[in-house]
């Protein structure tokens, strides 16, 4: 059963994730994390997690999933909760991806 749900915003050299539980409560929050690959192996099948488009995506959507955990890439310029805000801090961006 999905439990925690993550919102993670890659970027070159790290990326920033929010962690919400599954009232929508953000329950952890990692700004500027620069280990994603150890950041993925303690993920597990009570995970869930989105990611937004990027170069690497499917790279690294296919570890998550060897971790048991339910990975989904989403199109920044489709999803409607990110594309409203063009100005917008890694935070809130990483925290609307974790509620999609």
């Amino acid at each position: 059963m999905i439990t925690r749900f993550h919102g993670i915003d890659y970027h070159k050299s790290y990326s920033t994730m929010a962690v919400l539980n599954y009232k929508g409560e953000e329950i952890d929050f990692k700004l500027r994390h620069t280990d994603l690959k150890g950041y993925i192996q303690g993920l597990g099948s009570e995970d869930a997690v989105v990611m937004e488009a990027f170069w690497g995506a499917f790279y690294w959507a296919e570890r998550i999933e060897s971790r048991g955990a339910q990975c989904y890439i989403i199109d920044p310029h489709r999803f409607w909760i990110i594309k409203g805000f063009w100005n917008k801090p890694d935070k809130q961006d990483s925290g609307n991806m974790g509620k999609a």
